[in-house]
């Protein structure tokens, strides 16, 4: 069985050579930003909210070890979502 390490924020850390590339970027006016290939975006009227796909949810009612409980509760407020992510991971690796 392999090892599923819970990432906190869901993110990767950078490595340092996407450090080093993102380093001078920070620091960039805005001004000196080509935005040519992506226009900005100046006129947001037909603009539509909530158009992001809905995950659909269905309640599960499933009994853990308390251990496993205590740690996932320790590792995030939102256990739900804690379990979700870590779940997630699993499916990823299986």
């Amino acid at each position: 069985m392999k090892t599923i390490r819970h990432i906190s924020d869901g993110k990767p850390k950078l490595t340092k050579q996407q450090i080093a590339r993102l380093t001078p970027l920070q620091n960039m006016p805005e001004e000196a930003i080509d935005l040519s290939d992506i226009p900005e975006v100046n006129d947001w009227s037909n603009a539509k909210r909530g158009l992001l796909p809905c995950i659909e949810k269905e309640l599960a009612e499933k009994r853990l070890d308390s251990d496993v409980l205590t740690w996932l509760v320790q590792q995030d407020k939102n256990t739900k979502a804690c379990v979700n992510t870590v779940i997630r991971q699993f499916m990823a690796v299986v």
